[in-house]
């Protein structure tokens, strides 16, 4: 509706003088009018847009606050009941060690950190202090430069590069499943060879049979894709969006 510029009272259209304060009225189009309300209500929803957005995360920090809070009174009252009931840190030291990546993994997990990429390191960074952390409280640190670093690496790196291949050729479902696979047997190998050097004795057993079994779906799901990308098969691949 239109208003009086004098005295700001709603008027009808086409009315050339103000029933309120006489005021001389020029007239006002109905489209321009219905034009200005689009605009106003779209700005509005925009605006409401915004403000839930906003509500969502102030709602989201709260909830990861009271958990944090919660986390540490936890930690805190393992710590006294551990130094009151054997009068030093027995236990403890392993909570407390478990509840800070615990908050390190909420921090991914509510959104904190945006980039892909940035998570990944972070949870590594992450990773190796918290395994240091269990191995020296056992009064030496044995396993960790033998075993636990380098399963670590072997693992972040395993699963770093198979996501970089699969984000840059974005080729389908079937070609991210024969990358994973194959990453998958190469770091059973690893992992079962890292920990055979640990031991003096090595074997790869159990490894050698799940690189076997991974592997030959890898090569399957490479393969059907190659097949699946032929004309003949176009209809088939559309239907399973590949």
């Amino acid at each position: 509706m239109p208003y009086c510029p004098r005295c700001g009272v709603e008027v009808d259209y086409n009315i050339t003088e103000c029933p309120l304060c006489s005021f001389s009225i020029p007239e006002i189009p109905y489209e321009v009018d219905i034009k200005k309300e689009e605009i106003e209500l779209k700005n509005y929803y925009e605006e409401l847009k915004v403000f839930k957005q906003l509500r969502k995360k102030r709602g989201k920090a709260i909830a990861f606050i009271v958990i944090v809070l919660i986390v540490i009174f936890t930690g805190f009252n393992n710590t006294m009941q551990d130094w009151y009931a054997n009068g030093q840190l027995t236990f403890s030291p392993y909570v407390l060690s478990s509840l800070g990546m615990f908050i390190g993994i909420l921090i991914c997990l509510f959104g904190f950190i945006k980039n892909w990429k940035a998570i990944f390191l972070f949870l590594f960074c992450l990773t190796v202090p918290f395994l240091f952390s269990l191995d020296l409280y056992r009064g030496e640190i044995t396993w960790f430069w033998t075993a636990g670093l380098p399963i670590t690496i072997s693992s972040f790196t395993l699963v770093f590069l198979p996501a970089i291949i699969i984000k840059n050729h974005r080729k389908g479902g079937l070609f991210a499943s024969g990358v994973v696979l194959t990453a998958g047997a190469l770091l059973s190998i690893l992992v079962e060879l890292i920990l055979d050097l640990n031991s003096g004795n090595i074997e790869l057993t159990w490894s050698f049979q799940a690189s076997i079994t991974a592997g030959s779906l890898a090569f399957i799901f490479l393969l059907a894709r190659k097949i699946i990308r032929q004309s003949s098969f176009k209809k088939l691949k559309r239907y399973f969006h590949f």
